[in-house]
């Protein structure tokens, strides 16, 4: 897994050389031009509307819209997009102008941060990309700009420069990541090739685009994203391995094709087309599906899985259609599944009787019916009663697959409550 970078947001600081009418701000500790823009600004605007609630009454909301927006929308349309009235509007304009504030000041404290380690590099950078920007002069180029950067000559160049940084802090995360993985994994940075088919032109372009200084930053970067992707996989078929040598019964009664049908996949490939285009053999088939099942992952719908006779239902988390079935809910420590649901899964026939509000199934050798609000049914007194939402019979899962002859078993180590017919 990637190293986390930053730590938590606990300083606060005064920064002694922001451009006039600079602000309290906040930084990362230790992190210095490392710092994250976006934890950066996040705390800043937090910090910014505490202490300066006084502010908002005052504030020009129109003149800022005008300056920021006004190029693009105009006030009513972007209010009623929005669903803005006044107030909504002048809290929205003036947080974004925190927000500019925030960013102008993240942009002078990495540039400065960046100049004291690295003095020099940053004007060539600029330069640079001014350059690229079809401009003569860094003049020209903040000319160009929108907004309250406009003109601003040492706000557009630290701007260009934060972009620089940015890119900077990628090969510095790499540059970290790569240490760690060559600590863990001895002998793998040796035998990564970054060139194996790489076009030597791409290369050339894609370290100009993200600035790398060197080969040995141009390796770090593939290698370091090479290794998270391998480190994952291995430690994907690890925990897959895993659980298989934690529960060996249920693998082995696993049926892999019925979890498949219950996915959203099932509608669309067969298993053994999905096997094919996925280069897997059963065994390996059936361990995917088997994961699946443990970890409630793709396709599957829900947060708790119900089986009959070994053979999962299938829920819909947005049940559209008239033969979608709803996932089971929870209320009161009670998992309530729908009634139709389980009673097709064990073959039988559901029939509804408005006359009488009840419900009743049956298979031709036995019937049961239930009544909506009451506890009492045609075989006995459930622990809950049914009720019906948009349609659809609830029932306490226990209850109803005992009430219908099943034996019931909550495997807890899967979210899953397995009935058994007798």
């Amino acid at each position: 897994m990637k190293k986390r970078i930053f730590s938590l947001l606990i300083v606060l600081t005064l920064l002694p050389a922001l451009p006039a009418g600079a602000i309290e701000t906040v930084t990362l500790e230790d992190q210095g031009w490392r710092t994250y823009s976006g934890s950066y600004v996040d705390r800043f605007i937090s910090e910014y509307i505490a202490q300066h609630p006084e502010e908002l009454a005052s504030f020009d909301a129109d003149g800022y819209f005008d300056l920021r927006y006004g190029r693009s929308t105009n006030k009513e349309d972007f209010m009623s997009s929005n669903g803005f009235g006044e107030a909504e509007f002048r809290y929205r304009c003036w947080c974004d102008s925190i927000n500019d504030k925030a960013q102008r000041n993240y942009n002078a404290y990495v540039t400065q941060c960046y100049e004291a380690e690295y003095p020099g590099e940053l004007d060539g950078a600029i330069a640079k990309t001014v350059k690229e920007c079809g401009c003569a002069t860094l003049e020209e180029r903040a000319q160009q700009y929108g907004g309250a950067l406009k003109g601003d000559v040492e706000a557009v160049r630290q701007d260009i420069a934060a972009g620089y940084i940015e890119k900077r802090q990628r090969v510095a995360q790499d540059h970290d990541a790569s240490l760690k993985y060559r600590a863990e994994y001895p002998g793998s940075w040796e035998e990564f090739d970054p060139n194996e088919g790489v076009d030597p032109a791409k290369k050339e372009d894609e370290m100009s685009r993200f600035s790398f200084q060197n080969e040995e930053e141009w390796k770090e970067s593939k290698y370091a994203g090479y290794m998270y992707y391998a480190v994952l996989s291995m430690e994907e078929a690890q925990r897959k391995e895993s659980y298989l040598a934690r529960w060996p019964e249920e693998y082995a009664a696993f049926d892999a094709e019925s979890w498949y049908r219950t996915g959203s996949w099932g509608d669309y490939w067969p298993p053994e087309v999905h096997r094919e285009s996925m280069g897997w053999d059963e065994e390996t088939f059936k361990k995917e599906m088997f994961t699946q099942w443990v970890e409630k992952s793709a396709g599957f719908a829900g947060d708790y899985c119900v089986t009959v006779d070994g053979s999962p239902i299938r829920f819909y988390r947005y049940p559209n259609l008239e033969n979608m079935t709803p996932c089971p809910k929870v209320e009161n420590d009670r998992i309530l599944v729908p009634l139709r649901a389980v009673a097709e899964a064990l073959g039988l026939t559901v029939e509804w009787k408005p006359e009488t509000s009840q419900v009743v199934c049956s298979n031709g050798d036995r019937t049961v019916s239930f009544t909506l609000g009451s506890l009492e049914y045609s075989g006995g007194v459930l622990d809950a009663a049914p009720f019906a939402e948009n349609g659809i019979t609830y029932l306490p899962l226990r209850a109803l697959g005992e009430a219908l002859g099943c034996e019931v078993e909550w495997k807890s180590d899967f979210s899953t409550a397995a009935l058994k017919s007798k």
